[in-house]
């Protein structure tokens, strides 16, 4: 029920890990990966799903029903201008 794009990047990156893992035995998780996987279907952060535990109905969020994305920016101000807002862009 995930979209193609998130089907995509979560296999790309766990293909990525098991092929540095198998070569070195270990491996690091860059920020981009981090922000790929953000950019995709993410409500608010990542748990560990069932790995360890059922945790029930604290697997979901039930106050963040829809993706979330990341933070590019911030309204600043509404401008004199035909109506327009001022984004400060943080990305």
């Amino acid at each position: 029920m995930k979209s193609t794009e998130y089907v995509t990047i979560v296999t790309k990156l766990y293909r990525k890990f098991l092929d540095l893992y198998a070569k070195y035995d270990k491996y690091t998780v860059l920020k981009s990966d981090l922000e790929d996987l953000n950019q995709i279907y993410n409500r608010g952060g990542f748990t560990k799903g069932y790995l360890f535990e059922n945790p029930g109905k604290d697997l979901m969020s039930g106050e963040l029903p829809k993706h979330q994305g990341i933070l590019i920016g911030k309204v600043g101000g509404k401008t004199n201008k035909n109506g327009l807002i001022k984004i400060n862009l943080e990305k």
